[in-house]
């Protein structure tokens, strides 16, 4: 079942995040990971890190497929976290950011996505690096009490991290070597998180 939101939306008015169900939360352990950068490839624009924002830029980490691998399945909930403010601007609309978690669920058992579609000067509760969104899940399922992790590529997810007080791995990418330098859990690909988790 797929939350939709009315075409014109402004999503600056908004207090809530957008929520995506896709399977029943049974594990007992909840991995939060963030899409661009970490499930997808992020886009350069010049010097900027940016999201994808037409299906023509949507590219799959190849190696997504760890998080199909029975030992991450049977024991982790597989939970999005992501900030989308072009929502708020207008570059993109929900129809898109449904695209992707279609193409994402396709690959792997996708539980939950929850979108942050505020700007930084919405001033919101839900915008990494605020803990909101983590916040929200808890307040969803209560019930979940077992380990929760963090998987990101910016600091605005580890800073994240920390303030929910979950434990932050970093998805080393080229442009964010400086992070790696003060981070303490590091992976180069998905693979990796079997020994971390």
């Amino acid at each position: 079942m797929m939350m939709q939101r009315p075409r014109g939306t402004n999503y600056k008015l908004l207090a809530e995040p957008l929520v995506f169900q896709y399977r029943p939360l049974t594990a007992e352990n909840s991995l939060f990971l963030d899409r661009d950068g970490v499930l997808i490839h992020s886009v350069l624009r010049g010097s900027e890190v940016s999201a994808p924002r037409c299906l023509d830029e949507v590219q799959i980490a190849d190696d997504i497929d760890a998080l199909s691998a029975p030992d991450i399945t049977q024991h982790w909930n597989i939970v999005i976290v992501s900030n989308q403010p072009d929502l708020s601007r207008g570059t993109i609309g929900v129809g898109f950011v449904q695209a992707i978690n279609v193409k994402i669920n396709s690959r792997i058992l996708l539980n939950v996505v929850y979108v942050c579609p505020h700007q930084q000067s919405d001033d919101c509760y839900c915008r990494k690096p605020e803990d909101g969104l983590i916040r929200r899940f808890r307040s969803d399922y209560p019930q979940l009490k077992g380990k929760e992790c963090m998987v990101g590529d910016r600091i605005s997810d580890r800073d994240c991290a920390f303030s929910a007080g979950i434990p932050f791995v970093l998805r080393k990418r080229p442009y964010n070597e400086d992070l790696a330098i003060s981070t303490v859990l590091i992976i180069d690909n998905l693979w990796d998180l079997r020994t971390l988790l």
